[in-house]
C-alpha cells in the first residue's frame, strides 16, 4: 500500500467563525421583553404591591434580592421598572 503524501494530512487552514450571544436583559425592546416575561410573577406581584402601598413622599422599604447568577434578578428589576 502506498503512503499518502504529507500534504494530504494537513489541516485546512481556512478561518473558522464562531458567534457568541451574550444575554442582556436590556437588549429586547419593551414590548418583546414584556411578552417574554413568563416567570417570577408571584415575586413581581409582591414587589409591585409593596410599592403601591406607599403614600407619596413616604420612603420605601429596602429589599435585598439574592440569587445565583442567571436566576433573573436584573430581569425582575427591569420588569418592576416598566410597571
Amino acid at each position: 500500500m502506498a503512503a499518502l503524501p504529507a500534504s494530504s494530512h494537513a489541516i485546512d487552514p481556512a478561518p473558522v467563525t464562531v458567534s457568541f450571544y451574550l444575554f442582556n436583559p436590556h437588549s429586547p425592546n419593551e414590548a418583546d421583553f414584556l411578552a417574554a416575561f413568563v416567570a417570577r410573577h408571584g415575586t413581581l406581584d409582591y414587589f409591585l404591591r409593596q410599592l403601591r402601598l406607599l403614600e407619596p413622599g413616604q420612603p420605601a422599604r429596602h429589599h435585598l434580592i439574592v440569587a445565583p447568577r442567571g436566576f433573573g434578578k436584573t430581569t425582575l428589576l427591569r420588569r418592576i421598572a416598566i410597571a
